[in-house]
């Protein structure tokens, strides 16, 4: 398996129903697997979704487990090389899925890939352009400042940084240096 989709539903079933139609148009093709876990949902979502989308696997949690337990759940189950976790209000551009493995393939060095988002009539989301939550990067923003992704930095009002990868090409570590099944046994 390539790519694994995990997305997290409670009571959002419109939204997960366009949010897995957009995923089958950007999976043709492609050896994708789409785990959903839900939290419990009380709108119908189990029955709407099992019946289709039978390619989906359905994870039926008794209870909300919140959203981090939740996808960790999904991580548990996961086999592909590549993890996606995919709000389900989102809608994916059907070439996404093939650029964004197409790249991973050309670049073994990156460990994590960021995107630009739009909201629904084209324009930026601002929130796409995040960095690393680290103490450096919290006392620069506290102090008017940004951390440039090639170590300077610049104030905030001229930070360019929207749509890049957070990170200095270093492959991503996880909390400890831990495997991806070890960080999901940790139930966060």
């Amino acid at each position: 398996m390539r790519l694994s989709v995990l997305i997290v539903n409670y009571n959002v079933k419109a939204f997960l129903d366009q949010c897995l139609r957009s995923v089958r148009s950007a999976s043709r093709g492609l050896d994708v697997e789409v785990l959903v876990v839900d939290n419990a949902s009380t709108d119908g979502s189990a029955e709407w979704i099992t019946a289709n989308f039978p390619e989906v696997r359905w994870i039926a949690s008794p209870t909300n487990l919140g959203f981090g337990r939740a996808n960790n759940l999904a991580l548990r189950e996961a086999t592909g090389d590549v993890v996606l976790y995919l709000n389900p209000d989102t809608v994916v551009p059907e070439d996404n899925f093939a650029t964004a493995l197409a790249y991973l393939a050309e670049h073994p060095e990156v460990g994590s890939l960021g995107c630009r988002m739009i909201d629904g009539t084209g324009a930026f989301l601002p929130e796409s352009k995040r960095g690393l939550p680290t103490p450096r990067v919290a006392l620069y923003r506290l102090l008017g400042f940004a951390v440039d992704v090639r170590g300077g930095f610049v104030k905030k009002q001229d930070a360019r940084l929207a749509g890049q990868c957070a990170g200095n090409g270093d492959k991503l570590l996880l909390p400890g240096g831990k495997s991806r099944a070890a960080f999901a046994e940790q139930g966060i």
